[in-house]
C-alpha cells in the first residue's frame, strides 16, 4: 500500500492492516453526510468494549436520524475508523460525545467507488 501511495503521489499520515466490524457496506444511498470519525485507543480496543458500544449508541443513533455503518479496526487495536451515515460531522460529534466513545477527529466524506 505505502509503495502504490508513493508511486501514485497520494499523501497519507499513516498505514495500518485493519478488519471490518460490524455495519453495514457503505453505498451511494440517500444520506445527507457519510461521516468518518478515528479513534485512538490506549489500551487497544477489544471486541468486546466495541460491542459495549452499540447498545449505548442506538437511541441517540435514532434520535439524531443517524446510522453506524461499519468500523475498521487495526490489527493491534490502537486505532479504528468508524463510518457514519448522518446529517453532518457536528451531528456524528455530538453522538459520539453522549455516548462516551472518544474519537480524536471527525470529518464529512464523499464514497468514491471504481
Amino acid at each position: 500500500m505505502r509503495t502504490t501511495q508513493n508511486e501514485g503521489k497520494l499523501p497519507y499520515d499513516r498505514i495500518w492492516p485493519s478488519q471490518v466490524i460490524g455495519g453495514e457496506a457503505i453505498s451511494r444511498a440517500t444520506r445527507a453526510e457519510t461521516v468518518l470519525a478515528q479513534r485512538s485507543w490506549d489500551p487497544p480496543l477489544t471486541m468486546e468494549a466495541f460491542a459495549a458500544f452499540g447498545p449505548r449508541s442506538d437511541d441517540c443513533l435514532r434520535r439524531t436520524k443517524s446510522e453506524f455503518l461499519v468500523s475498521l479496526l487495526a490489527a493491534n487495536g490502537e486505532r479504528q475508523i468508524c463510518i457514519y451515515g448522518a446529517t453532518d460531522a457536528e451531528t456524528v460529534r455530538a453522538v459520539n460525545r453522549e455516548i462516551e466513545a472518544p474519537f480524536d477527529r471527525a470529518w464529512s466524506a464523499s464514497v468514491h467507488t471504481p
